[in-house]
């Protein structure tokens, strides 16, 4: 009795040895997808329109690159106006200022960049356009 005891245990030891790589293999990317998942649900696309959060989160810049577009930055605005309003650009080459995103949720390669580009001429915006771009 006690030796089948010892048998059943070794054996579950080595299986359970062999299956350990694919089962923290599968925890790992299944809750890596639902707190990818959660992050998407957190950050929908929205209209509301927060400055502190467009200067410090690039997942909510993701969601209201649309508001930006559309409400925000106009034709004509100065370059001061749109450094009051989105910042200081994350790239500048000073006639086209760029100011990244980041798509919310989870991926195991993240091929996403981009978000708006505000093109100047005269000192004055001339385009706005949405720069996001996933591969």
């Amino acid at each position: 009795m006690k030796t089948t005891r010892k048998v059943m245990l070794v054996f579950l030891v080595l299986i359970l040895g062999i299956l350990s790589p694919w089962i923290l293999g599968a925890v790992f990317f299944g809750g890596a997808m639902t707190l990818g998942n959660i992050d998407e649900w957190r950050y929908p696309q929205t209209s509301a329109w927060i400055p502190s959060r467009w200067r410090t989160d690039l997942k909510y810049r993701y969601s209201v690159v649309e508001e930006v577009i559309s409400n925000r930055v106009k034709p004509g605005m100065s370059a001061d106006e749109v450094n009051n309003l989105l910042g200081t650009p994350d790239r500048s080459d000073g006639m086209v200022w760029a100011y990244e995103t980041k798509k919310p949720g989870w991926r195991f390669i993240d091929w996403n960049g981009g978000g708006v580009r505000v093109t100047f001429e005269g000192g004055k915006v001339s385009t706005v356009e949405d720069s996001r771009w996933v591969d």
